[in-house]
């Protein structure tokens, strides 16, 4: 069983559903580096019917980019704390 089940369903779900909107690459490797993307999205050149509700998704992945899926997000004293270093 894997440590990370949260990790390995989130980048089976974005690649699931991504797929059909370009090429959807899981765990790829950084040249040069010991780091690994979790995903690596590139879409597709032929335009889509996008449903409304998936408005938001489609302009985040109109372009070239990475997903980390995060299981736990900082909460907002962690970004106020952080936000208060750099001032």
């Amino acid at each position: 069983m894997t440590k990370k089940p949260f990790d390995q369903f989130a980048k089976q779900f974005f690649k699931t559903f991504l797929s059909s909107y370009g090429r959807v690459d899981l765990n790829f490797e950084v040249p040069g580096e010991s780091q690994f993307i979790d995903i690596l999205f590139a879409p597709s050149t032929q335009p889509n019917d996008t449903p409304e509700y998936l408005r938001l998704l489609h302009r985040m992945t109109s372009v070239p980019c990475l997903i980390e899926p995060y299981r736990k997000p900082p909460g907002k004293s962690d970004i106020r704390t952080c936000v208060q270093k750099r001032l």
